[in-house]
């Protein structure tokens, strides 16, 4: 298994990955559009910005730092971080995400990805990471508590999703 930046010749295979979650995976992801050709370009978005990051060494608000792995020659799962500025003066993260591929769930790579992204945010001075998570997702909140996240606010019905709206909780990480 091999972690690394996401990059222009992984925007088909994580597209595919995105493609294939079912309804309930979907919600879980907090999804954008279920479309492929939208699915695609944000992607594409993903690699653009992990490229200008590797030139630049820049890092702004509307940067998206994505890290993917492929288990043999699949498409196993994507981690990321965005929403990064300057917030009471701390570098912070204001979005963190992580997907895995059905099939590789609970065999340690969501772990691994999340350990990726947290060792970047340190590199990169970041001080603190949010996240969002759907209250009924309870094992990503295991997850994330065992990762040392904490829970800040519970929003009632702020996510809507099919015209039906949920519950979720807003977490943070100090490093």
């Amino acid at each position: 298994m091999k972690i690394r930046l996401l990059e222009f010749k992984d925007i088909r295979a994580i597209t595919r990955l995105y493609m294939s979650l079912n309804e309930e995976e979907r919600l879980l992801f907090h999804p954008f559009p279920f479309n492929y050709f939208i699915a695609f370009l944000i992607f594409l978005y993903f690699a653009l910005s992990n490229k200008i990051y590797k030139i630049t060494g820049f890092i702004t608000r509307y940067t998206i730092i994505s890290f993917i792995c492929y288990k043999k020659e699949t498409m196993a799962g994507l981690a990321f971080i965005s929403k990064i500025e300057i917030t009471d003066g701390r570098k912070v993260a204001g979005n963190f995400g992580i997907v895995i591929r059905r099939e590789f769930r609970s065999q340690g790579l969501g772990k691994k990805l999340a350990t990726k992204i947290i060792e970047f945010c340190k590199n990169e001075r970041i001080q603190k990471i949010h996240l969002t998570v759907m209250a009924h997702n309870k094992p990503a909140l295991n997850f994330y508590k065992k990762l040392g996240f904490k829970i800040k606010k519970r929003h009632e019905k702020r996510e809507k999703w099919k015209n039906k709206y949920y519950s979720d909780y807003d977490m943070t990480l100090n490093l």
